[in-house]
């Protein structure tokens, strides 16, 4: 348990691994829709990844922009990492549902 005090900003947590798998997730969103990859499998291949890996990042490509921004800058929720994206298979497209759903304290 952590004890924030009066709202004051806490250090940033930049997170190579979160930002990776992030980018990952862009790249397979823009990859299906101006169709440089013809399947999520060939995405898979060409990343060097499973494509049960690869499935997983479909709703990562539908972050809300503010959370992306939020990872970018380490200043994302701490218990927001990546095993606990790589099991989200239910993200909801609003994004003030997204950041309640992330662990954000308010949308």
């Amino acid at each position: 348990m952590k004890m924030k005090i009066g709202g004051a900003k806490t250090e940033a947590k930049v997170n190579a691994k979160l930002i990776k798998l992030v980018a990952q997730a862009h790249a397979l969103r823009v990859g299906l829709l101006d169709e440089s990859f013809a399947s999520i499998i060939e995405f898979a291949s060409k990343m060097n990844i499973h494509h049960t890996d690869a499935k997983r990042l479909i709703p990562l490509g539908y972050l809300a922009p503010i959370i992306i921004e939020d990872i970018l800058n380490g200043q994302q929720p701490d218990d927001l990492t990546v095993s606990r994206l790589r099991r989200v298979n239910d993200l909801t497209l609003s994004w003030p549902e997204q950041r309640i759903y992330l662990g954000y304290t308010h949308a």
